[in-house]
């Protein structure tokens, strides 16, 4: 999806935070992220940089090894440099830490780089027939129109921002559309599977205050009273997995549970943000 103008990533920390009217809200993905990963998630990214040490050995062995060394002290003659072996020998562990990040990260950029263009050829009414065979988001759209036209859903609203000024949290969502009689907030995902984390992220959205962003014509920000009433007017919320060969509505039941889940991830993060140091807490 295009990227908000009130949204800004914090280049300390990484994070995204969205703006409405002076107030500062972190995103509710960044809220998921601050907290920590989760286990399932930590174990895939940790078996990720495995496998890239284990496919890329060679490369990583001239960067390492002894004749790594010695590549870095010619380079480093050539260059006229003072560097000593050990400063030549940590640049070399460096690029060998920069290949291994890169590989370890590749799938997961390319899956997030898919379903951002999938999101936007969704959000500007992009038709599948009008892209090419090779082109990465035909097969999601090809699932999308599917649902449209096998479950008829009737769509209130597409791509807003969601606040919670009570809270202090926004997010953006991707659906309001009234699906077999029930409205409901939807969200839509393309990678291979959807996760707990996907529920917590909804129940953030359910539980936000308004509809609302920042309106270029009246130059503020402003709540927009018909997506505000039909979105709080929803009684379930959802993820539509996309995947190139199906697709699945998948119906979340909104419990105490889950949302006092959600809250407490909220006032946790906060909490860690305010708190980055002991030095904040003496």
């Amino acid at each position: 999806m295009s990227s908000p103008i009130n949204a800004q990533v914090d280049e300390d920390t990484g994070l995204r935070y969205y703006t409405f009217n002076d107030q500062r809200l972190v995103s509710a993905t960044s809220i998921r992220k601050a907290v920590g990963m989760p286990l399932g998630l930590h174990n895939w990214v940790v078996n990720q940089h495995i496998d890239a040490v284990l496919d890329d050995a060679p490369l990583l062995t001239i960067a390492l090894d002894k004749e790594g060394a010695e590549l870095m002290r010619r380079i480093k003659r050539r260059n006229g440099s003072t560097e000593s072996d050990a400063e030549a020998r940590l640049r070399a562990r460096r690029a060998a830490r920069a290949v291994i990040r890169k590989e370890a990260d590749s799938e997961r950029d390319t899956a997030a780089a898919l379903g951002t263009a999938v999101h936007e050829a969704a959000e500007y009414g992009i038709k599948a027939d009008s892209l090419s065979d090779e082109d990465e988001r035909k097969p999601f759209m090809l699932q999308y129109e599917r649902w449209l036209e096998e479950q008829k859903p009737v769509v209130l609203w597409t791509e807003g921002q969601l606040f919670s000024l009570t809270h202090g949290y926004a997010g953006s969502f991707d659906l309001i559309a009234d699906v077999d009689g029930r409205r409901t907030l939807i969200d839509i995902k393309t990678g291979r599977d959807i996760y707990t984390d996907h529920a917590l992220q909804l129940a953030l959205y359910f539980g936000a205050d308004f509809v609302g962003g920042y309106d270029p014509h009246e130059e503020q920000d402003v709540i927009y009273e018909e997506a505000t009433r039909f979105f709080q007017s929803c009684v379930d919320m959802a993820v539509l997995h996309l995947r190139p060969d199906k697709y699945e509505l998948v119906r979340i039941p909104l419990t105490d549970e889950l949302s006092a889940a959600a809250l407490d991830m909220v006032h946790f993060a906060h909490w860690l943000l305010a708190h980055p140091t002991i030095d904040t807490l003496l």
